[in-house]
């Protein structure tokens, strides 16, 4: 079992958390796992990314292959264009559909929005990057016992964020498919 995923988004909307929380939920079921992240701009409210990639076997780079995403994870739909050449007819395609402007020619929404829709994407709409991760364990080969214990340990000097953050799973795991 491989899974290559691509998480995207803008600075400041947690795309980097949310890599760390993945490699961690591999690591504790046992999978391989590698990732490489840029955030340049991050703190401008730039593009940030990271490639991640699982798997039961060896893993031979961080990076993952043109054509071969089998998941995109965005925070930000517009930043799912820039990955287009990662996307194949299976790609998992997990979109909080919120934008945000961050630039003053911001496209249409709808012209964003209507391809997406169109090619499958799952459209979830003020999503946080947890609830999206609640949504994209529905389709890998992980228990759920696993992330909750992992959002555990990732908040536990707050029990609060807690269970914020494990409602938010929750929600994103309810998702409607």
């Amino acid at each position: 079992m491989q899974y290559n995923i691509i998480l995207c988004g803008v600075g400041g909307q947690g795309i980097l958390f949310l890599s760390k929380f993945f490699i961690q939920v591999a690591m504790k079921a046992g999978l391989n796992a590698k990732q490489s992240e840029i955030h340049g701009m991050a703190q401008r409210g730039g593009s940030v990314f990271a490639h991640l990639r699982l798997s039961d076997g060896e893993i031979h780079s961080p990076l993952i292959p043109e054509n071969c995403a089998d998941m995109i994870i965005s925070m930000e739909p517009l930043e799912v264009f820039r990955y287009a050449n990662y996307i194949n007819t299976n790609t998992k395609m997990i979109i909080n559909s919120t934008p945000f402007k961050n630039i003053s020619n911001y496209p249409d929404e709808e012209k964003i929005i209507k391809p997406l829709r169109e090619n499958g994407a799952y459209l979830l709409e003020n999503a946080s990057n947890i609830t999206l991760a609640g949504c994209a364990s529905k389709f890998l080969p992980i228990e759920k016992h696993i992330f909750d214990e992992v959002l555990s340990e990732l908040s536990k000097k707050s029990q609060e964020m807690y269970e914020k953050n494990k409602a938010d799973f929750e929600k994103g795991q309810n998702y409607d498919l």
